[in-house]
């Protein structure tokens, strides 16, 4: 706690870069899921099978691993999407 008398301290600043790398084994059923209904009514920028499998592993990434919890993909079993490695860097750099 800072005492009304002293100054507070100058913050210091830092740049941070996150890197993610997820690894993923999906079937032919998670990818054929997306059509142009499906994309109609969630991402319609999900057009081939990376950009399932990046739309996917951002959401694992972000703390979902259970394919029920993905949009549009609840009605496939849990096994139809394996997270087989999560990785993450970091590195802060100070801005000055």
């Amino acid at each position: 706690m800072v005492k009304k008398s002293e100054a507070p301290k100058p913050k210091r600043s830092f740049r941070v870069t996150v890197t993610c790398q997820v690894d993923l084994e999906l079937t032919q059923d998670v990818i054929d899921t997306v059509d142009d209904a499906w994309r109609g009514k969630f991402h319609d920028d999900v057009m081939t099978p990376e950009d399932v499998a990046a739309f996917i592993g951002s959401t694992f990434a972000r703390g979902t691993h259970s394919i029920a919890y993905v949009d549009g993909f609840a009605h496939l079993p849990n096994d139809a999407v394996d997270m087989v490695n999560l990785s993450w860097e970091a590195v802060a750099k100070e801005v000055t």
